[in-house]
């Protein structure tokens, strides 16, 4: 059986929380010149123009790791599951990056009522850069704890998302 949590466990964990998000934004990569050409050109397609923030760059990054992980293009119902989002999200995020030239959408040949959904080559090659350029700054972090606290620390943020994604109903 596990000790309960004390009050000073939870006020301090909330604590890190707090102290976490307000940098959380500010965790940035220096942009090579292609990303940052892409994301302007993101940027100058934004629904709604340039000024409307309400477009989640996370759930963009959750579009190119689904359609990167798949070997064949998917269809938009497939992506709309893998996003769990309404159909009708999943479409107009499909718009927005095929009009900035990042996905590109392809007839089924086996049901011409079907629409795949696929990254296009330069979309692929900037998300993989992107997901390098993260690995190494995560490997930098990482590098200032010993191999037996990474472990610890990779372990335990495991099982909290975990816990979490159980008590949302995420898988």
């Amino acid at each position: 059986m596990t000790k309960p949590v004390s009050d000073f466990d939870s006020a301090e964990f909330a604590e890190i929380i707090q102290r976490f998000f307000p940098i959380r934004s500010r965790i940035q990569f220096i942009l090579p010149e292609e990303m940052r050409r892409a994301r302007d050109r993101l940027e100058a397609t934004r629904p709604g123009g340039k000024n409307n923030r309400s477009v989640d760059y996370a759930l963009l990054h959750e579009v190119a790791r689904v359609l990167t992980a798949k070997q064949e293009p998917i269809s938009m119902g497939e992506l709309s599951r893998a996003l769990d989002v309404p159909l009708s999200s999943a479409t107009r995020i499909v718009d927005w990056l095929e009009e900035s030239g990042y996905v590109e959408r392809q007839p089924d040949v086996l049901d011409r009522r079907v629409v795949r959904v696929a990254l296009t080559a330069e979309a692929r090659a900037i998300y993989q850069a992107a997901e390098e350029m993260a690995r190494q700054r995560i490997e930098g972090w990482l590098e200032r704890f010993s191999p037996d606290e990474r472990r610890s620390l990779i372990m335990l943020l495991d099982k909290l998302v975990k816990i979490i994604s159980e008590e949302i109903g995420a898988s």
